[in-house]
């Protein structure tokens, strides 16, 4: 944890204005309480990433994988060699391309991912409790604002997301996990 003048020291440097700064400092205490969880299992938060993917995208590949995260696939491969190697999920050959191995979650997986989602529902109600209905609407909507408009401030482009799968997007630590296909 940051002393109050290390958060002080940071938030001047960068010359955050307050807003900016409680939202960094809310998603980082986020992270600090999801990674003590996810240490526990003894996987990276990427691979957490790429577990939940594969729950949600049943015989999802590693090129999907690296499609929906824009990550090359040598990367992706490590990744998923070691949630192999620890038992958290089986490649198994794509009936419909042999050359293909489809992604599936052990026993062990789904544990620890409801395991990880049950610590993240805590973490929700928690940040629920501190705020009342009508507050956590206003800052939704807040927030939405804020979101919506900062890529066109910035000129980023944004994410191709014309051809989803069937199952719909599913919200898990605040961000979507769904494949996106060409």
């Amino acid at each position: 944890m940051k002393t109050k003048k290390e958060k002080e020291i940071f938030k001047n440097t960068f010359k955050m204005n307050d807003t900016i700064f409680l939202i960094k400092e809310i998603q980082e205490e986020h992270q600090h309480y999801l990674k003590e969880e996810i240490d526990k299992y003894e996987i990276s938060y990427e691979q957490l990433k790429l577990l939940l993917a594969i729950k949600n995208n049943p015989k999802v590949n590693q090129k999907d994988l690296s499609e929906i995260y824009d990550i090359n696939e040598s990367s992706i491969t490590r990744s998923i060699r070691k949630l192999e190697k620890n038992q958290y999920i089986n490649r198994i050959p794509n009936l419909e391309n042999h050359r293909k191995k489809d992604l599936i979650l052990t026993k062990k997986s789904e544990e620890t991912l409801n395991s990880l989602i049950k610590h993240e529902n805590n973490w929700t109600t928690k940040l629920k409790n501190i705020l009342t209905l009508n507050e956590e609407e206003q800052l939704n909507t807040l927030l939405k604002k804020f979101n919506e408009n900062k890529t066109k401030q910035i000129n980023k482009p944004k994410v191709k997301t014309e051809k989803i799968l069937k199952k719909p997007v599913e919200k898990i630590f605040g961000q979507e996990y769904k494949i996106i296909k060409n």
